[in-house]
């Protein structure tokens, strides 16, 4: 009887490491998805980085060498 009963209790052990198994599964497949959309979008990002630096080229280059004295910041200038 005691050794149907630990039967029982290995059964019930494996039952749950395989239900935590499977989460894990589940959770790593996701995570997955949410790093190839990231990938997706910094390769979308960096493109439209370098459309970005070409259009600032040619309307730099339209204004003309006047144009080259002008200092862009991505954030706030340093203070003086």
């Amino acid at each position: 009887h005691k050794l149907q009963w630990e039967m029982r209790q290995r059964e019930e052990e494996i039952e749950e490491l395989q239900k935590a198994l499977s989460d894990m599964q589940v959770y790593l497949f996701q995570e997955r998805e949410h790093s190839l959309r990231l990938y997706a979008e910094n390769d979308r990002l960096k493109i439209r980085e370098l459309e970005d630096r070409k259009k600032m080229q040619h309307l730099l280059a339209l204004i003309g060498p006047e144009a080259e004295t002008v200092t862009y910041f991505h954030r706030e200038p340093p203070h003086k």
